[in-house]
């Protein structure tokens, strides 16, 4: 009876253990690494090609709530035609966004088909609250504040309409079930998509596109932005 005990509480502190590590690794572990790095030159490239100004209060941390707790002032915007690479992208994310963007840490790998992965750090209750709150009730699972992201797929817009083909979606080591990767279902996530995609007034995408190992960007955004806190 005794062993049958011990093997019984074997089997249940594992399995306790196995569902911890897969939920916290959502957050605890960092995002999956795609060997995608920024230099120096990757950052300067990018910001000269960009201009603008950008000023953020000092004590600005990526826990806060960018929506709610900042006045966000935008100069207006400027049309652009870019091509960005993969580490150009990550130097974006890191060195001109302000801290408290709600992606931190991504890195993006073009791949010679044109499909993309995309790995992060996101700030997933900042996420839902601003651009998803019309769909939080019907989420499935309780979603930590902050997870790891990890997806695999193409994307096209024009002129602010996106499609979508997503073959692969991670949030920490959980993979996102295939019912939920329909083709019905991502003509939603694409709508998604175009909210995130024009969360700052001004932006127009006449058209975003992967080609060559880049990112061809049509389209108009402001090149300076001025925040101040609400506190």
């Amino acid at each position: 009876m005794k062993l049958l005990q011990k093997l019984f509480l074997f089997v249940f502190v594992a399995a306790v253990a196995i569902v911890l590590y897969l939920y916290s690794s959502a957050f605890w572990f960092g995002p999956k690494d795609l060997g995608v790095k920024y230099t120096e030159d990757d950052l300067s490239r990018i910001s000269l090609a960009i201009g603008g100004d950008r000023i953020y209060p000092d004590d600005m941390s990526e826990d806060d709530d960018i929506f709610e707790d900042y006045y966000l002032n935008y100069s207006d915007p400027k049309a652009y035609n870019l091509e960005i690479t993969g580490p150009e992208l990550g130097a974006i994310i890191e060195e001109i966004l302000p801290p408290a963007f709600p992606i931190k840490d991504l890195q993006m790998k073009i791949n010679d088909d044109d499909s993309v992965e995309v790995s992060c750090r996101a700030n997933i209750g900042v996420l839902v609250e601003h651009f998803f709150s019309d769909v939080a009730d019907d989420i499935p699972i309780k979603l930590p504040e902050k997870a790891n992201i990890y997806l695999k797929g193409k994307l096209e817009t024009t002129n602010g309409v996106s499609e979508v083909n997503i073959d692969e979606a991670k949030i920490g080591s959980i993979s996102i079930p295939s019912k939920y990767l329909t083709p019905e279902k991502q003509v939603s996530i694409a709508r998604y998509a175009d909210r995130f995609q024009t969360a700052v007034p001004g932006v127009v995408i006449r058209k975003l596109r992967f080609d060559n190992n880049k990112i061809i960007f049509d389209g108009d955004f402001p090149d300076s932005y001025y925040i101040t806190s609400k506190g």
